[in-house]
């Protein structure tokens, strides 16, 4: 996990919606004062999705959405890694 990973996970929290990275990239640099870098951004994907925290579900492309595991995280529910 890196500096991106709660802001991806936020913005996919509070949108609701499915998102390519693209559109996250775009939205995390719209919304925030100091975003992460577009390498960070790109290299948080494998993590949380290996811990659960977000999912892919396109059969075709990259549409990630948050999991309930990830809404945990973000409510402080912390798992060991």
């Amino acid at each position: 996990m890196n500096k991106a990973s709660e802001p991806i996970l936020e913005l996919l929290a509070d949108s609701g919606l499915a998102l390519p990275p693209k559109a996250i990239e775009v939205n995390l640099e719209r919304l925030q004062n100091d975003p992460p870098s577009r390498s960070s951004i790109f290299n948080a994907f494998d993590p949380l999705l290996e811990h659960g925290y977000i999912e892919n579900i396109a059969d075709s492309g990259s549409y990630y959405v948050i999991t309930e595991k990830g809404r945990a995280y973000l409510e402080g529910e912390r798992y060991d890694e």
